[in-house]
C-alpha cells in the first residue's frame, strides 16, 4: 500500500513495517568521499572550491591530499598532492583558496605559499615568504585571494595583507600595528566603489579606502555590546556585496550582519529571525538575487524579495550540516558550490523547488509544573488539548508549557514555529524549530495564545491555532478581598478618629477642670493678700 500525504510524502507499507519516501529529498548533488576509490574524491574536508576555464571542479582539501579535480565528462576525480621537494609541484596540502583571475589564470592559496597553475605543463609556480625580502609574501599561510580591476591579486594571510603585482612579480605588504589588526585574514571583498573589505578572525572588520597615488586608509568596525547597530561579532568568516550595494558579513558566533553604506550601521540576523544557527562560513548571491549562507547547521536561502529564510539540512541531501570556511563558489552558469566535512554539494538554485503546501498545526500537550495535564472533572482541561478553546487556571498554576506540531512530514526537523501571547506580547516571537513554549510564574490575567507554523521551505500557516488562557488572581488581588481590606481600613480610620476625638474631649475637660481649680486657688490667694493688707 502506498499513501501520499498532504505534504507530498509517500508512506509505503511493507512486510517489515512502514517506510517514508520524500521525492524532493535529493535537491542537492552530493560529491561524497570514497576513501578507497583512486578515481574519486577520497578526503572529506573541503575548504575551497572553484570551476576552472575548462569547466572542471577544483576542490581544495584541509587535512588531506591537496586538491581533487573533477572532470564532468569522465565523471572522475584526479588528485594533485603537494611535493615540497619539487619546485614545480604544489607546495602545501592544506588548500584554503582557489580562484580564476580575469585572464583565466588559476591561483591556489595553501598553507605553504601562493601557487599559479600552468594548464599546459600541469605544473605550479609558487610564491613564498623569503626572510628579509620585502617584495615577497608576508606569510605562507594563505586564507583568501581576490583580484582588483588592475589584475593585481590581494592575498589575506595569517600575518598581514599582500598585494601581488602580476606585471612585476612583486608583493606589497601591510602588517598589523597598534592601530590596525591585519592578522588571520579570513575573507576579502572589493565593493563597487573599489574599496577593499577585510574580514579577520577575532580582529573584526576593516575597510581599506584608496586615495590618489598609492595612499590608503583603514576604517575599523568592531563589535560593541552596548551598540545594537554595530558589528555583532569580531570573528568574520565571509563577505559579500549584494546587487543593492549592501555588505553582508558572515560571522562565527554572531549570525549574519548586513551593513548599510548609507547609514554606516549593521542589521543583525540570528536564530531569532529564523536562521538555523549563528555560526556561518560562506555567502553567495545567486542569479535570482537571493542569498545563500553556509553554516554549522546546514544551508540557508534568503529570499531578498520577501525577506524570508528557508533552511536546508542533511535530510535535503546536503553533504552534512557542517560546512567549512572558504568553500563556496558560483560558476559562470549560475551553479552554486558549497563544501564541508563530508565532500561538497553542487546545485542550480532554479532546481530547488519550494514545497508550497501550508502545514496544519495542532497542540499536542499541555503541562503544569512540567507534568502533563489530563482531561477530567477536577482538571483545568475538560477535554483534550487539541479540542480545547479555553483553559481556566488558579494562581498556583502559573508554570505552564504548551507543546505543538506542524503536520508536515517532508522534513519535520526543519518546520518553524512562532507564537504571541495576546495581552502580554506586542509582536510574534520566533521559536525556530522549537515546538514548545514555557511560561514561568506568568502573571494573572486573561490572554489568548496564538501559535503559527511554517513547513521546511518557510511556507507559513498564518491562521495558526489559538487558545484562551485565564489565570485567576490570588485572593489578595480579588475585588472582594480589596473591598474587605478597604472596609477594614475605613473602619480603622473611623475608629482612630473617634478614639482621637474622645481623647481630645477628655483632655479638654481635664484642662477646664485644671483651669477652674487654678482660678479658685488664685482667687483664694488674692483674698488672703487683701485681708493681710487691711490688717
Amino acid at each position: 500500500m502506498i499513501i501520499k500525504d498532504n505534504s507530498g510524502v509517500l508512506w509505503i507499507g511493507t512486510t517489515n513495517g512502514i517506510s517514508k519516501y520524500n521525492p524532493d529529498k535529493n535537491k542537492f548533488k552530493h560529491f561524497e568521499p570514497q576513501p578507497n576509490n583512486p578515481n574519486w574524491l577520497r578526503d572529506p574536508f573541503v575548504f575551497s572550491l572553484c570551476v576552472d576555464k575548462n569547466g572542471e571542479y577544483w576542490a581544495g582539501i584541509n587535512v588531506g591530499n591537496g586538491i581533487y579535480v573533477y572532470n564532468p565528462t569522465k565523471k572522475t576525480f584526479r588528485n594533485i598532492s603537494a611535493n615540497p621537494g619539487d619546485r614545480n609541484a604544489l607546495q602545501g596540502n592544506s588548500v584554503f583558496s582557489i580562484i580564476n583571475d580575469s585572464k583565466q589564470n588559476l591561483w591556489v592559496g595553501t598553507n605553504n605559499g601562493l601557487s599559479k597553475y600552468n594548464y599546459e605543463t600541469k605544473s605550479f609556480k609558487t610564491y613564498q615568504n623569503i626572510p628579509g625580502d620585502t617584495n615577497s609574501l608576508s606569510n605562507n599561510v594563505i586564507r583568501c585571494i581576490v583580484e582588483d580591476k588592475n589584475n593585481n591579486l590581494w592575498i589575506g594571510t595569517a600575518r598581514g595583507l599582500n598585494m601581488f603585482n602580476q606585471k612585476t612579480g612583486k608583493f606589497k605588504t601591510w602588517l598589523s600595528d597598534k592601530n590596525n589588526n591585519l592578522d588571520n585574514i579570513q575573507s576579502l571583498l572589493f565593493d563597487k566603489n573599489g574599496d577593499l573589505w577585510i574580514g579577520t578572525f577575532l580582529g573584526g572588520l576593516r575597510k581599506m579606502v584608496f586615495h590618489e597615488g598609492s595612499k590608503a586608509t583603514f576604517v575599523e568596525y568592531q563589535a560593541d555590546i552596548n551598540d545594537s547597530t554595530s558589528l555583532s561579532n569580531n570573528q568574520v568568516s565571509a563577505l559579500l556585496e549584494d546587487n543593492q550595494g549592501n555588505i553582508w558579513i558572515a560571522t562565527y558566533g554572531g549570525g549574519i550582519n548586513k551593513f548599510d553604506p548609507q547609514t554606516e550601521t549593521f542589521s543583525l540576523y540570528t536564530t531569532k529571525d529564523g536562521l538555523p544557527g549563528n555560526n556561518f562560513y560562506g555567502l553567495v548571491e545567486d542569479n535570482n538575487l537571493n542569498l545563500w549562507f553556509s553554516s554549522s547547521a546546514g544551508l540557508t536561502m534568503y529570499d531578498s524579495k520577501n525577506k524570508t529564510f528557508t533552511n536546508y539540512d542533511i535530510n535535503d541531501g546536503l553533504q552534512s550540516n557542517e560546512f567549512n570556511g572558504g568553500a563556496y563558489h558560483k560558476d559562470k552558469n549560475g551553479l552554486l558550490y558549497f563544501g564541508g566535512v563530508n565532500g561538497f554539494n553542487v546545485f542550480n538554485p532554479n532546481d530547488i523547488q519550494t514545497n508550497s503546501i501550508i502545514p496544519k498545526i495542532s497542540f499536542t500537550d499541555f503541562k503544569i509544573q512540567n507534568k502533563s495535564v489530563r482531561p477530567g472533572k477536577n482538571s483545568p482541561l475538560k477535554k483534550s488539548i487539541q479540542t480545547t478553546d479555553e483553559i481556566i487556571l488558579s494562581y498556583a498554576q502559573r508554570d505552564l508549557r504548551f507543546e505543538f506540531a506542524a503536520l508536515h512530514f517532508v522534513s519535520p526537523s526543519q518546520n518553524q514555529y512562532a507564537y504571541m501571547m495576546e495581552g502580554y506580547d506586542e509582536d510574534w516571537i520566533n521559536l525556530g524549530s522549537q515546538n514548545y513554549i514555557s511560561f514561568k510564574s506568568f502573571p494573572h490575567g486573561e490572554y489568548v495564545l496564538h501559535v503559527k507554523a511554517a513547513n521546511c521551505d518557510g511556507i507559513w500557516n498564518e491562521e495558526g491555532i489559538s487558545i484562551k488562557v485565564i489565570i485567576n488572581p490570588p485572593f489578595w488581588a480579588t475585588w472582594w478581598f480589596r473591598i474587605i481590606v478597604m472596609l477594614v481600613l475605613v473602619s480603622f480610620i473611623w475608629g482612630f478618629i473617634k478614639i482621637r476625638e474622645k481623647n481630645l474631649r477628655n483632655q479638654n475637660k481635664k484642662l477646664e477642670e485644671n483651669v477652674t481649680e487654678r482660678t479658685v486657688e488664685i482667687k483664694n490667694k488674692n483674698e488672703e493678700l487683701k485681708q493681710q493688707n487691711e490688717e
